[in-house]
C-alpha cells in the first residue's frame, strides 16, 4: 500500500475516532479475535477432514457449512482488521511483521484457490470412505500451518 494513502487513512476521521475512543479500539480487537476464534475452528474442521479425521462423514458434508462460517468470519476479521489498522496506519504498514502476516495470508488465500480449482468438484462427489486425493490433503496441511502463522503473526504485530 503506498504510504500516503495510508497515511490519508491515519489522518482520516476512522483513523482518528479508532485512536480516540476509549471503547472502540478494545471492542473491535475483540471482534477481530473471536473471528479468528471461529475462523480457525471452522478451516480446522474442514482441514481435520480432508486429513482422514470425521471418516464417517461424506467431505462436502463437512466442507459446506464450514466454508460458510469461514468466509463469513474472514469477513469479519477483514473488516475489524482494517478499522484496527487505520488507528496506527502508518506504524503499522512497514512493521516487518505485519507484512509478514499479509504474505502469510496472500499465501493462505492462495492455497485455498489452488484447492478449490484443482480438487473442489472432486470433494464435492466424493463418497464417504473414499479417500480424499494426496494434492487436498497437502493443501489441508498447508492451510493448516498458514492460517496457524498468520495467527501468530498477528498477535506479534505489538511486540514488533
Amino acid at each position: 500500500m503506498e504510504l500516503d494513502l495510508v497515511s490519508l487513512l491515519e489522518q482520516s476521521a476512522l483513523g482518528a475516532e479508532m485512536r480516540g475512543s476509549i471503547w472502540l479500539y478494545p471492542l473491535f480487537n475483540v471482534v477481530h479475535v473471536l473471528a479468528l476464534l471461529i475462523f480457525f475452528a471452522a478451516v480446522a474442521t474442514m482441514d481435520a477432514r480432508l486429513l482422514g479425521s470425521l471418516g464417517q462423514m461424506a467431505v462436502a458434508d463437512v466442507l459446506r457449512p464450514c466454508r460458510r462460517i469461514s468466509a463469513t468470519a474472514f469477513v469479519v476479521q477483514a473488516t475489524s482488521g482494517m478499522l484496527l489498522f487505520s488507528a496506527d496506519a502508518a506504524a503499522v504498514s512497514v512493521n516487518p511483521v505485519f507484512l509478514a502476516k499479509m504474505l502469510v495470508v496472500g499465501l493462505a488465500l492462495a492455497n485455498v484457490v489452488a484447492l478449490e480449482s484443482r480438487w473442489g468438484r472432486a470433494l464435492a462427489h466424493l463418497p464417504v470412505g473414499a479417500p480424499v486425493p494426496a494434492g487436498a490433503r497437502l493443501c489441508a496441511g498447508i492451510s493448516l500451518a498458514g492460517w496457524l502463522a498468520a495467527a501468530a503473526l498477528g498477535r506479534l504485530i505489538a511486540y514488533a
